[in-house]
C-alpha cells in the first residue's frame, strides 16, 4: 500500500485521525516522518517551507491536499 505523511491542517477532513482513519479504510499507512519510501506527502498548503515539504521536494515525492487524495480513490 501506499506510504502518507501528514503535514498540516486540512479543508476536506475534520482532523488528522479522519485522515488517518480514511487512508487505511481505503490500504494506505501513516508514517511519521518523510523518507525515500514515502509515496505522498498530504498538505492543502503545498508551498509550505516546512520541513517536511522541504524533503519531499528534495527527494520529489508528491505532495497532494487533501481534495486530491480523496480524488485518488473515487
Amino acid at each position: 500500500g501506499l506510504k502518507f505523511v501528514i503535514h498540516g491542517t486540512f479543508i476536506d477532513f475534520p482532523n488528522k485521525k479522519a485522515i488517518e482513519d480514511f487512508i487505511k479504510a481505503n490500504g494506505g499507512s501513516v508514517i511519521g516522518s518523510v523518507s525515500g519510501a514515502t509515496s505522498y506527502v498530504l498538505s492543502d498548503d503545498v508551498d509550505a517551507k516546512s520541513g517536511k515539504t522541504t524533503k519531499a521536494k528534495e527527494l520529489g515525492i508528491p505532495i497532494i491536499t487533501g481534495a486530491q487524495l480523496k480524488k485518488m480513490t473515487e
